[in-house]
């Protein structure tokens, strides 16, 4: 017998019918990222480093509540894809994939001698105040730096409409696997900077946790 849906504030639903109440958080294309516990907390970190905690409770296997909106999982993705918002699980598991990335860009290309230049000219003056965090996203499995180039250099790419496409002198900071490491932008190649860098560039944007009520920007 097929299940009957189930009318949730709006919602046509079909709760687990065994029960199992575990809401699914995915990427933009779709992989899976991690299960959370209903009525557990999620953490959005916004590219300025401000933090909102999220409540979250189950709907069915592809709706959930963060806080009081409802969302598909993938309109959430896509969401959080577009704004620049990072998710994460307020207390992650050992199977989580908690993986991120942030995107630096130079605050003031005019009055900054090494914009747009290749590695070899702009080594020795690179200085993380001279850049700010301008978007952040999860790092789906199996991503590669070159499939964060073609992201952010496509013309629908996220914040087009107020960001630069990706180019020399830009950074990427990459968390994964509970490492971190820095990357210079080349045209054809990425150079990774000294762990220095890294842990300068983590600390350049402290986090305003719950500073501010946030609403979501479909």
């Amino acid at each position: 017998m097929s299940q009957e849906p189930i009318n949730i504030a709006g919602v046509c639903a079909f709760p687990n019918p065994n029960g199992v109440r575990d809401m699914r958080f995915v990427d933009c294309n779709y992989n899976t990222l991690f299960l959370l516990p209903n009525h557990s907390s999620i953490i959005m970190t916004k590219p300025d480093g401000t933090q909102m905690k999220h409540q979250c409770s189950y709907i069915d296997d592809y709706h959930i509540y963060i806080g009081q909106c409802g969302f598909h999982i993938m309109e959430f993705a896509e969401m959080a894809w577009r704004n620049g918002y990072t998710y994460l699980p307020e207390h992650p598991r050992e199977k989580d994939c908690c993986d991120t990335y942030a995107l630096y860009q130079l605050k003031d290309v005019i009055k900054t001698d090494y914009f747009c230049c290749a590695y070899d000219r702009a080594k020795g003056r690179i200085r993380p105040a001279d850049y700010r965090c301008v978007y952040r996203c999860n790092l789906g499995p199996g991503t590669t730096l070159e499939d964060l180039r073609k992201k952010h250099s496509m013309e629908h790419r996220p914040g087009g409409s107020t960001l630069r496409s990706l180019c020399d002198s830009d950074i990427l900071l990459v968390n994964q696997s509970g490492k971190q490491a820095a990357y210079y932008v080349e045209a054809e190649k990425f150079q990774e900077l000294p762990d220095s860098f890294a842990a300068q560039f983590s600390q350049q944007d402290k986090p305003e946790k719950n500073k501010h009520k946030h609403e979501f920007e479909r």
